[in-house]
């Protein structure tokens, strides 16, 4: 099975996903000393609460993972070390880089916060049929705007819904097509 193009590619280590599984995998050259003899970390995306970044050095950091790993055998937190600092400084901030598919060029690198106004961005799409990304905001505001792989602002941000549940009687603005009648 072929490798799927890594998320995140640092001076230190790689990242990418698997099967609903985040991977991270030390460059060569370099290796993890805790957890004790990994080669290759391993975590379930869909259970991880939280990532913290903690300085060791002036020239390393650890990433601690949190969430619920029992379907790995891992534990919570699970503490990744060392890491380049450089890696870690590339944590939390609004900055948005696309590479080619085969994960080998720099696309692009974009200021989200300067280029389209989305502070602290937690999510990105590809939109389907299309080369642009859908980036959003959950906190510190919940904002979305539409940008392509260069960085350029499609759509503009904007405010998303607050919309928390379907009132009593049912979603109003629903399509006829999906109300059973």
């Amino acid at each position: 099975m072929p490798l799927s193009p890594p998320l995140f590619v640092g001076s230190s280590l790689s990242v990418f996903e698997l099967d609903g599984l985040i991977g991270v995998r030390p460059k060569p050259g370099h290796a993890f000393t805790s957890p004790v003899g990994t080669r290759v970390l391993y975590l379930p995306f869909a259970t991880m609460v939280s990532l913290d970044l903690h300085p060791i050095d002036a020239a390393t950091s650890a990433l601690e993972f949190h969430g619920d790993f029992r379907r790995v055998g891992a534990f919570n937190p699970t503490r990744l070390e060392p890491i380049a600092a450089a890696d870690g400084a590339s944590y939390g901030t609004d900055e948005m880089v696309t590479i080619s598919r085969d994960g080998l060029q720099e696309v692009g690198r974009v200021n989200v916060l300067d280029t389209a106004g989305i502070d602290g961005f937690d999510g990105i799409a590809l939109i389907a049929g299309s080369e642009n990304f859908l980036i959003m905001s959950t906190a510190p505001t919940t904002r979305a705007a539409i940008v392509n792989p260069a960085g350029g602002v499609v759509v503009a941000s904007s405010d998303l819904g607050q919309a928390l549940h379907a009132p009593e009687d049912g979603d109003k603005n629903a399509c006829a097509c999906l109300i059973p009648g």
